[in-house]
């Protein structure tokens, strides 16, 4: 199920921070890794017009690596002669232009090929990919074509070549993909990556729906493979079974109605649990009474070196609610790693 992994990076150390956690999960799962960088042409600053001190049209193309690894491209012109001699770069389009883009698309290179040469002590196989076009489309497109399994990405980060934010990036791949996606934040990324302190269990949130079980073959690979123990956990609303849908409402609900329910889950949950005993993983669950969001975010700052594994979407029965927005929640405020699998 797991073979290969997009690592998308744009060239800061937010986004190269998830690179500690994703080369252990990488490592564990026994999959190749593939570096992506993506050059957004709108993002790259060109002159108004261009020309040099001849005027032949031609520019001097400067193409600097700044400490954070941002590409920047700067066309030194003389202004002098540029009203005289020069053009509309995008008008002329030609050498120059494309001197400009082929220089990016050379620093970029380099420095993911070093990036890479950093990984391959602990992952068997590490490629690196340079590609133009917008971000989260490119994004995309490059992991459907690479058969990739997962595509792995910081929560926040500059876009590429220095414009945007990666977490805007993030968002709208999360939102796109219909491939499984690991979030992460730098800062736990480089907790869960150093020192070797990797994850340890995984959160599987559920909602009685087969939706929201779709996760469980993911849960299962990566339980047995990494030896991670699992936490099934099963949210109820405030305010009982027939509650309205606004968050903490006083509890007017029928006990009986509500301890039936309850015993409902508690069997459900056991069943799943049997399911993945039998493959021989260690496995508990819980029932939590709250927003699901926030329940699933409290339980995941006090479960330690954990992963939350959950479905974009699941809706079930009387206590139905919806994961895709619980899982934006989640990604949101925890930091911790998220694995969303989007429905099929």
């Amino acid at each position: 199920m797991f073979r290969k992994v997009i690592v998308p990076l744009d060239g800061t150390e937010l986004a190269e921070g998830i690179l500690p956690y994703i080369t252990d999960v990488a490592a564990g799962l026994g999959t190749s890794v593939v570096l992506l960088s993506v050059i957004d042409p709108d993002a790259i600053d060109l002159p108004e017009r261009i020309g040099d001190s001849r005027g032949t049209g031609a520019a001097h193309v400067e193409a600097v690596g700044t400490t954070s690894g941002i590409v920047d491209v700067n066309v030194r012109t003389d202004t002098g002669d540029a009203a005289r001699a020069g053009v509309h770069p995008h008008e002329r389009g030609g050498p120059y232009v494309s001197q400009l883009f082929d220089r990016a698309e050379e620093i970029t290179k380099t420095r993911l090929d070093e990036v890479a040469k950093g990984l391959e002590s602990k992952i068997s196989k590490v490629e690196t990919r340079v590609v133009f076009g917008r971000p989260a489309e490119m994004i995309i497109e490059v992991a459907e074509a690479e058969g990739a399994d997962l595509i792995a990405m910081s929560t926040h980060g500059r876009n590429m070549i220095g414009r945007g934010l990666m977490g805007s990036v993030t968002d709208k791949v999360l939102h796109a993909t219909s491939i499984p996606m690991v979030t992460i934040s730098p800062d736990k990324a480089k907790i869960y990556g150093d020192g070797g302190n990797g994850i340890s269990n995984l959160i599987v949130p559920l909602d009685g729906s087969e939706q929201a079980e779709a996760v469980l073959p993911y849960v299962e690979e990566m339980a047995v493979k990494m030896s991670l123990d699992v936490l099934l956990v099963r949210v109820l609303r405030l305010g009982g079974a027939y509650a309205a849908y606004s968050e903490g409402m006083a509890y007017w609900g029928d006990s009986a109605v509500d301890e039936a329910l309850e015993a409902e889950i508690k069997d459900y949950l056991e069943v799943i649990a049997g399911r993945l005993r039998a493959k021989e993983i260690k496995v508990a669950w819980k029932i939590m009474r709250g927003a699901p969001a926030i329940c699933i975010t409290d339980l995941a700052r006090d479960t330690s070196n954990d992963m939350i594994a959950m479905t974009t979407h699941g809706r079930s029965g009387l206590t139905r609610w919806m994961l895709g927005s619980v899982a934006e929640g989640v990604i949101r405020a925890t930091g911790d790693p998220v694995m969303v699998i989007p429905p099929h």
